[in-house]
């Protein structure tokens, strides 16, 4: 089975989308690519990054990188806006527990968020506080030693 991006980049849609989201929020939207403009928030953008390849024997793995974005609507009260980043960092940083290979999509072997950070976006003219994970993607595929 060949490890295809758009593939896996749906899967991680369809498990964010089903993972509920965190007591009192609601994502309401999951963008499997960055679309032209972010319509309500709380949402989540997909955004692909690199991947790396390695060999063994008779064998190779991908690990494909993702960037999952949340974005949520900017808050003068500061306490709330800390508590809402904190919320949805730790629902993200968790969402792949239960899901590890994302219904073995594509011949996913592992996806696991390895880091998280926050900030602030600004996209289509509208500005955002972010939550992003990067996700790795794993598979492993065997392949042909000999011609």
């Amino acid at each position: 089975m060949s490890f295809a991006d758009k593939t896996v980049i749906e899967a991680v849609r369809e498990h964010l989308e089903s993972t509920p989201s965190p007591v009192g929020y609601a994502l309401r939207k999951v963008h499997a690519y960055p679309p032209d403009n972010i319509a309500v928030a709380p949402a989540a953008v997909i955004i692909p990054g690199d991947d790396t390849i390695a060999y063994g024997a008779s064998n190779r793995q991908i690990t494909l990188t993702l960037n999952v974005v949340i974005y949520l609507t900017p808050q003068a009260d500061l306490a709330r806006k800390y508590e809402d980043l904190m919320t949805w960092r730790t629902w993200l940083r968790d969402a792949f527990i239960d899901g590890v290979t994302l219904d073995n999509a594509s011949g996913v072997a592992q996806a696991s968020v390895t880091s998280t950070n926050i900030g602030t976006d600004t996209w289509g003219d509208a500005d955002f506080l972010t939550i992003t994970a990067t996700v790795e993607v794993s598979s492993v595929e065997a392949i042909a030693t000999s011609a």
